[in-house]
Order: structure tokens, then sequence, then C-alpha cells
């Protein structure tokens, strides 16, 4: 299962982690060659042809088996490693492959057939360039490998960027201009175009006379300014001297026409005067190409005027929604649309806008400046980040050419989730975006960030505004949207703002211009759908119609009567048609045998044959016909050729079972020789990699399998046992089914006996068992051992929504014992995801044991930790985590009424804020991975304080016994140190009577082991005194250990009673 890595608030962030799964036939091997004897080898090579025999009769899975156990005789012999590859690329286990490959590689690295197939695992994943390097390894080893070398050509083919296929294109004569092409010509110089602002206004000339660019010119513009963009950082500094402007732009998507206008308010660019064109000049407009044209043609000619950032349309997936790239491809080829979506990548994603001069209100209250006092604007398509502590130094090393959102890395963080993609919001903090997609921040986030950086104010796009532009957040943000009346709906403003020299703002307003009378994108595709489903109906009309008329014939056509539909035809364009009644016969029906009367007969017929077999068999097993029949919708083969089959069906099986489960399970009606679970074709619960596929498993719809049992008898009980049992919430249904050949032994029995006898026959059934290998060894530790969890029994009885005895007792006795060690809060952690579909049991048992008031203060605090890390794992890929988020919310005002009273009642000052500052980081963590809504954090501090004096109606039911924030009393004394005992808690008793307390004995042995292993090692290094990487022999959380309520802690006396090794709780130690 998922490691899982606590943490408290003092710590790093927890999380849940899935670790890589290795190959369950395989460990993890040295390099260093293993001794292997003759014997062994002898025995590899059989196997090897075994292995290889099931190969070539493509039964893949026996083939592993045989691979692996030949690998377990010879690890030193590559081709057996390389041979279990490709069967497992057969059987589409690509990872395990790939682990083979390379296991093969190390052991021979001159095996080219080792980087072969290598190579094709990485094609399947889709890492091309590391399957290029590995076909090229194999033809360095092998140069005459003509099929390699063809298939290397392919993947070098794919490998190239647009960029690189457009220039070879070019450089191959396939993109020439056409001669007899009129309008508007590029200046070549030494056999290089070059661009004019001649050509730019002649250009946008054509585009409104309805005109398209020849290809050879729209991949210059291009090209030209990629790679302005491509020597740019991801954050771009822009300084405007003394007599500069830049005018910042918003979202233009395709209006082409009121970009023109917008540029006649703007005026071009030029030395005094920069453009900023901040993202999303693409997309739902029917003008994206002559607005990237007009855009990437300036930056071409002014590449120090004209600055363009990246928005969220300028991706691949917006594109192909959006319509870009069905209009780019109908204009201008596919391989134009690659060349755009690759120039793209390349566009700054943020561009700083810096005045040089000093405002002469420089004292304005609350401006934020620069390190050198001047003001200057962070400008960004989307807004700002999920997490505080991000620098303009961190935005400008971003690695974004080439890449799209949602690919690995940093990239995927940054630029889809944030910088393209966040919306502000009114109330502090973050939240959940409106879109689906990033986040929202409010004013307190842009605050910090701006102060952090030295930053004036943020100017994103992104979001319509009906007045074009909306200053938010206290002056900090300021949106700007330039597409007016926007996709000819929105009925809105188009806005620009010019920012000076000295950092000042002026805004201007604009309205939509008239255009031609063509649609915008996205109501042209909504027609094109409307119109492709009415063709739809259309055709399936006439199908049909044509149906009908095959199906009754030409005579029945013409007898019947009323409406009917009749084959359509160039001579006849009528679809349906209405025919005359005809007129009545009154001639007499000629006699003989009426078609029901010949079928009811047949039904008679078959119906005395059934009660015919029925009695015979009912005579044979003593059953009644009516028994049988009702047999007759039972789950299970029918096939009853065989009366001395010991073969089951077992359908509606639990969503748990294994086939090791279901083989002791049925094995309780006798000894089982076969056992399969028909596990669904695309379920990854089952099988090698399992667990890999663990966090996409869906929910379990019922798994089906066959029992062979060794004696007919035992089936038949087995039969009459289990067939409508209610195993673990399903209710089982049992047949009969085909017979199958009868094992030579049992593979599951139920082992009856006690001391030497059950031992014995334990041996016997086990012994080539690994599981069942300590057995065979008398001496040591390993001779004691037990038959089964008794836990595990009782969870395959008891319903997933509740807790057994058993479990309940083991998570109590873990809390008690829980002193905030990592591997004690690991331990509490996992149980609790692990019984995720009991969650509210859970909370409540967690919640019990921190309102007693006997409870020490440390073991207190160490429980809330435990919650803070069961809510950031409630986020993982875990069935039913999320449960855990409204069941603590809903019980969490409870708890933080009884710390406040535990707050009050410290009699120093300084130690009850110590207290209060280890509460108060765990809701600032709640308040950082946004667990919470806003409000309930406030509500929960306020009830810390004891703001709240009255508690919802919710809250104050749940228990009568929470403590009121009213009684404020100074009651917590040096007693409430003291170990909890029965008389001291009455409310959260478990069901053996102990009380949900800090005791570390249980049942009169001390907790130092749970489940089986040691709490000092959890995860194979020892748990000292330091868990992540700070010692805690004397300070947890910054205040020396010595003194938690004003009076020293001796070594020897806690609660007034000196603590000898005789006594801890009042009971001695047995």
């Amino acid at each position: 299962m998922s490691s899982i890595i606590p943490s408290s608030p003092a710590s790093s962030a927890s999380t849940l982690v899935a670790s890589p799964m290795p190959s369950p036939e395989s460990k993890i091997r040295s390099l260093e060659p293993v001794e292997v004897s003759e014997d062994d080898k002898v025995e590899a090579l059989r196997l090897k042809a075994d292995a290889n025999k099931a190969f070539t009769s493509h039964d893949f899975p026996t083939a592993a088996k045989f691979y692996t156990a030949a690998i377990e005789k010879d690890p030193n012999e590559p081709t057996l490693w390389c041979n279990r590859a490709y069967t497992r690329m057969k059987l589409e286990e690509y990872g395990y492959a790939l682990s083979d490959a390379t296991q093969a590689i190390q052991l021979d690295p001159r095996y080219a057939k080792a980087f072969y197939r290598r190579a094709t695992c990485y094609m399947q994943v889709l890492k091309y360039s590391a399957a290029v390097a590995d076909f090229k390894k194999v033809l360095a080893l092998e140069p005459k490998n003509e099929s390699v070398r063809a298939q290397l050509a392919i993947e070098m083919e794919e490998e190239k960027s647009p960029i690189e296929r457009c220039h070879e294109i070019i450089a191959e004569g396939g993109c020439d201009v056409d001669t007899s092409y009129a309008g508007p010509q590029l200046d070549l110089e030494d056999g290089k175009y070059k661009i004019t602002y001649e050509f730019i206004k002649a250009m946008i000339q054509w585009f409104k006379d309805g005109k398209t660019l020849p290809k050879r010119y729209v991949w210059e513009i291009v090209l030209g300014a990629y790679e302005h963009f491509s020597n740019s950082d991801s954050l771009v500094n822009v300084e405007l001297e003394d007599g500069v402007t830049c005018d910042v732009i918003g979202d233009v998507h395709g209006q082409f026409y009121d970009m023109l206008h917008l540029f006649s308010l703007t005026g071009e660019p030029n030395e005094k005067h920069y453009l900023l064109m901040n993202g999303d000049l693409v997309d739902r407009g029917s003008w994206s190409i002559e607005v990237i044209l007009t855009a990437f043609a300036f930056k071409w000619l002014y590449p120090n005027y004209m600055f363009i950032n990246r928005g969220n349309h300028e991706t691949k997936d917006m594109n192909r929604a959006y319509g870009f790239e069905g209009e780019t491809k109908h204009k201008h080829g596919e391989q134009s649309y690659k060349l755009f979506a690759y120039a793209f990548t390349a566009l700054p994603l943020a561009t700083l806008v810096s005045a040089t001069k000093i405002p002469p209100s420089q004292r304005q209250s609350g401006v934020i400046l620069s390190p050198q006092g001047l003001k200057r604007y962070f400008v960004v398509h989307g807004g700002l980040f999920s997490k505080d502590g991000v620098t303009l130094e961190d935005v400008r090393k971003i690695d974004r050419v080439g890449r799209q959102p949602g690919q690995e890395g940093l990239m995927c963080q940054y630029l889809f989730e944030v910088l393209l993609w966040t919306d502000p919001q009114d109330t502090p903090g973050r939240g959940p975006s409106k879109r689906g997609v990033g986040i929202g921040f409010g004013p307190d986030v842009t605050k910090r960030w701006c102060t952090l950086n030295g930053v004036t104010g943020v100017i994103r796009s992104h979001e319509v505004r009906q007045d074009g532009y909306q200053i938010e957040h206290n002056g900090l943000c300021t949106t700007v949207f330039s597409a007016p009346n926007y996709v000819d709906q929105g009925g809105n403003k188009g806005a620009f703002i010019r920012i000076n020299s000295t950092g000042d703002q002026k805004y201007f307003q604009f309205e939509a211009q008239p255009h031609p009378p063509l649609k915008p994108m996205a109501e042209k595709d909504q027609e094109a759908a409307e119109a492709k489903k009415r063709e739809e109906e259309a055709n399936a009309a006439k199908a049909y119609a044509e149906f009908i008329d095959a199906f009754e014939g030409q005579d029945t056509m013409k007898r019947s009567a009323g409406p009917s539909f009749v084959k359509s035809s160039t001579e006849s364009k009528a679809v349906y048609s209405h025919s005359p009644s005809p007129l009545p016969n009154n001639a007499p029906k000629p006699k003989g045998k009426r078609a029901m009367d010949a079928f009811l007969e047949e039904i008679k017929k078959e119906q005395a044959e059934r009660e015919a077999k029925y009695a015979r068999q009912a005579h044979g097993h003593g059953r009644s016909v009516t028994a049988l029949a009702a047999y007759e919708g039972q789950s299970g083969s029918k096939d009853r050729g065989d009366p001395q089959t010991s073969n089951v069906f077992v359908a509606n099986l639990p969503p748990h079972v294994t086939e090791q489960i279901l083989g002791n399970f049925f094995a309780r009606a006798g000894p089982v020789g076969s056992v399969k679970v028909m596990w669904p074709r695309t379920d990854g619960s089952a099988g090698p990699g399992a667990e890999m596929t663990a966090s996409r498993r869906s929910k379990n719809t019922g798994l089906s399998g066959f029992v062979s049992f060794m004696k007919r008898k035992d089936a038949e009980r087995a039969l009459r046992e289990f067939d409508g049992f209610d195993w673990g919430g399903s209710i089982l249904r049992v047949g009969w089914s085909k017979a199958v050949p009868v094992a030579a032994k049992p593979l599951y029995a139920e082992v009856k006996g006690h001391d030497a006898k059950y031992e014995g026959t334990l041996r016997e059934r086990e012994q080539n068992n690994p599981k069942y290998a300590f057995l065979l060894h008398k001496n040591g530790y390993n001779s004691v051992y037990s038959t089964d969890s008794a836990e595990e029994s009782e969870r395959e009885r008891v319903r997933k929504s509740q807790l057994g005895r058993l479990a309940r007792r083991r998570f109590e006795s873990m809390l008690r014992a829980l002193s905030g060690k990592r591997g004690e809060m690991a331990r509490c952690m996992a149980f609790c995801l692990e019984h995720a579909e009991a969650a509210h049991e859970v909370a409540d048992i967690i919640v019990a044991s921190l309102l007693v008031d006997g409870t020490a203060v440390p073991r207190k605090v160490a429980r809330l930790h435990l919650i803070c890390d069961i809510l950031h794992n409630s986020a993982a890929a875990v069935p039913s985590a999320w449960k855990f988020r409204l069941e603590f919310q809903s019980r969490l005002g409870i708890v933080f009424d009884h710390l406040a009273n535990i707050y009050h009642s410290f009699p120093g000052r300084i130690t009850a804020e110590t207290f209060k500052k280890q509460i108060t980081a765990v809701v600032d963590i709640w308040e950082d991975w946004i667990v919470f809504p806003p409000d309930f954090t406030m509500e929960l501090r306020q009830r810390l304080d004891g703001v709240l004096k009255e508690a919802p109606v919710a809250e104050t039911t749940t228990t009568e016994s929470a403590p009121k924030n009213e009684a404020y009393a100074s009651r917590f004394k040096a007693s409430t140190f003291k170990l909890a005992t029965s008389q001291d808690v009455t409310t959260a008793l478990p069901e053996d009577g102990e009380p949900m307390d800090v005791a570390s004995d249980v049942d009169g042995a001390p907790v130092d082991d749970v489940d089986g292993e040691p709490l000092d090692d959890v995860d194979g290094v020892p748990l000292d005194d330091d868990v992540d990487g700070k010692p805690v022999q004397g300070d947890i959380d910054g205040e020396p250990m010595d003194d938690i309520d004003g009076a020293p802690i001796e070594d020897d006396d806690v609660d007034g009673v000196p603590l000898d090794d005789e006594d801890t709780d009042g009971q001695p130690l047995a």
C-alpha cells in the first residue's frame, strides 16, 4: 500500500506518497554477479525452454512465470531478463518491462537486443527522446541493422520541433510563394526575407479585403517573432525612460477590427510608445489568424517596442476547443498550426513594467515601491500563486519553451494552474476557482506578494469586465479586458491602461466597431454541430423508412391501411405517403389452423418436455419439480450433462476478495482443488502491478469466480450453505458450473485439530508455501506462530462503514500510546486512512480522546497533530478519505472550546501563550492548505480566544459534556498531568471499559508493539530522538519541556507521586 509520511505543524507538511512498487517476482538485485552452481544453470536453461514454448503458444502469463523461475536459478543471465521484458510487453506491463530490460543492460552493456526492447517500451509510454537514445545505441552496436535504422529515422522525424521542420521544408523548396500571388511582398535581402512597416500596412489592408497571405509569408512572420521570444526570459523587464509610455492591452480574442480601432487609439509601437499585449490574442473570434499575424509582424519589426505575454488561450487544448486550430488549418494547413502552437510556448509568461523617475507623490500612504524607490507593475495574464514566497526570480527561471500545460515539472504548477488561470476574489486567503482550473486569491495574498517583491500593483486580464477594466484589492490588482462586445454578445466596453515613466496609470475605454457579417467561431461551431445533428436525424429517418420497406415488403405495403413509409428514390421525393383505406373484404376466411394455434402447441410441447426432465432429476436428487424449475433462474451454468461435477460458479463476491481468501472461505465445506476469480479485463486490482494502479481503481461492481471441490458431496454442501450467504455485505449466488479436472491434491483445506496434530497437518499442507517457511525452523522466535489475524477475519465479516471490536480496541490503544513521535503518528494515520469508510466512528474516537480532562496536555496536542495529518491526507487518492474533512469540521468546534478552557486555566502567562502558539500553528496550516473555509478557521480562532461565547446549536447538542467557553476558572492543576483512570472519565469509554486517555498500559503489557512491529522502527530507520533533523529531547515547539504549567517537571515527580519502576498508573506492572 501507499506509504504514509506523517508530520506535525512543527515539521514539514505531511503528504501521502505512493512509492514505486517493485516487481512481485523479483527483488532488488546487486550489480555484482551472484554465484550460481552448474545445476542451477542447467535448470535455468530447462525453464527457459519451457518459457519459450509457452511464449510461442501465446501463453504469455505462463511464459512470464517460467522466465521468473529461471531468473531465480540464474540471475546473471541477461537473456532471461530480456526475454521476460518482451513477455511483459506482450502483457502491456511496460513499467516492469523497462525494469527487466534495464537489468539486462546492466548485466551486459553490449547487449543490443536489451537496448532495442527498452527503446520499444519507451515508445509505448510516449518517452520518445529516451527511445531515440536507445535506438542510437543499438545502431552503434549493430551498424548494419536496417530495421532499427528505419525505426530511428521515423522517431527522429517525430522528434523534430515544428521550427526545425519548417526550416527544412523551406530549404527543400516546398513552401515557395506562388507566382500568381499579387498581395503585399516581403523584401528579400541576401536570400532572407525582411519585414518593413510598409508591408505591415499593406498586409492589414489585405486582411480587411478578406484575403490571406501565402503560407511562406505566414511562416516567415512566425519564425521572425519566435526568434525574439525564444531569446527572452519568462519574465521580461521593460523600463520606461523619460518621455516613454507603455499601453497594456487585455484579451483581444480574434476581434481583428476592434484591435485595429484599438491601435488607432494607442498608436503603433515606436521608440517613445511601447505596446504590451497581455495574452489571449486568439480563439473565439473569427479573425484570430489576422490578429496574431499582425501582432507577430510588429514584434518582428519592433522587438524592443512590442511585447506579448502568453495567455491561457495560447495553448493546444484551448485552441482545439475554441476555434484557432480549425481556423489555422483551414487557411494555412496543419504544419502552420503546429508552427503557431510551438511559437506560443516561447511567449513570455509575465512582464515587469518599471518606472525610471521618482513619482512626485512618492510619500503616498500605502504605495509599495521597488527597492530603488520606484513604481513597477507585474503584468500577467491570470494572476498570483497558490502559495506565498514566490519571487520574481522564480518566475524568471521557469523553463517554458516547448512546454504545454499539464506536462511534468514546475511548468504545470506555475504556468497552467497559476500564471495563466488564477482570478482575484473578494474574500481573504485562497479558494477554489469558479472556473475549475487554478485558484482564487484574495486581497491579503496580493498585498503580501507585492510587499515581498516590491511591486506597486498587479495588472492582469483573463476576465470580461463590463467597463473594460476594474480596480480591485485596494488598488493593488487591476483587470483590463480589450475585446468590446465580447463574441458579439457581451455588451461590454473595451479598455487599455497607459503607464508613464513615473509609474502613473491612466485608463481609456472604447466601444466595439462594425465588422463584416462573419459570425464568431463559437457561434459557427454551434451552428455546425446543429447542422450535423439535423443531417444525422434525416439520415436516420431515411434508414428507418428503408428498413420498414424492406421488412414489410411491397405486397404488404400495398395491403396496409393508413400512413406508411415508402422507399425514397430519385423519381419520388416523398418519404411519407398516405394511402386511402381499402374497401372492407367480406369474403369468408379459409378454414385451417391459425399461426397462433401452432405457436401455442409448440409452447405446450416444450413445457411438457421440461417437466419430464425435472421429474427425472428430482427423483435422482431428492428435490421437487418446483424447486428445480425455480433453480433455473439462479446464477451459474445450466449444463447438467455431468451429474458428478464438483465445480461451482460464485457470483456477487465482495470487492476485497482474492483467490486465496475465496479458497479458504469455501474450504469450510470441504477440500478445494482449484479457485479462479474472474477479474474485469480493465481492472488493475489483481496481478503484477496491482498497487501501482490503486489510485485509479474504480468501485467494484461485483466479482464472480469458480470453486472446484475435490468431492461432489462437498460441492453440494457449499451450494446449500453459501447460496444466499451474506459475506461482508455481499449476498453470494452459488450455482453449478461445467466440470473441470479434479486436482491431484487439495489447494485449500480447513485444517482441524490442536497442538502437535494441528502443527503436523499444517506443515504437511504448506510445506511448499514460502509464507509458512518459519514452521520448518524449530529454533528461535520463528517457532512461535499464529494461524490468522483475528482483526483481518473480523474485517471480512463487518461492514466497511463501521469499526470492528478488535479494530476499535487496537486504535484506542494506539491513541493512548500516541506521544507525537513520527512512528506512532504514522501508524495512527495509516489506520485512519485504511478505515476511511468508517470516518465518522474514527473521528468520534479521536475527538472523545481529546475531551478527556485527565489526559496530559502534550498528549492532547499530539492528537490534534494527528487530526492535522489526517486532514492533509484526506485529499489523497484513497477511497472515502475525503469524508474525514466533513467529519472533523462538524466536531472541531467542541475541541477548540475544550482547548480554550485549558488555555485560560494556565496560571502562567508564558506557558499559556506557548500552548496557544501550538494550537494556532495548526490553524495556520489549515488556512495555508485551504482545508476549511476562511470563516470557519476564523471561528476556531475566536473559540480559542473565548470571543465566541455562544456555541452553535448543532455543536452544543453533539455532546453534553463539552466544556463551555464561559467557565474560565483556574482549574488546571498539576494533577491534570496524571494518567487518566476509569474514575476520571465516564464520557469516552470503549467497549472493554478502558477510558480513552493517555494510559500507556492497556492490558497489562506495555504498548510498545501494536501490530507486530516495534514502534522504534517504522520504515527501516530507527526512530531515535531525532525525527525531522532536530533532536526532540528537551524542546518540541521552541519551549523547554522542563516547564509546562509553571512548575518544573522533575524526572521522578509529575503529579506529586514519585515515578518509580514499579508503579506508573496506580497498578503494579505485572
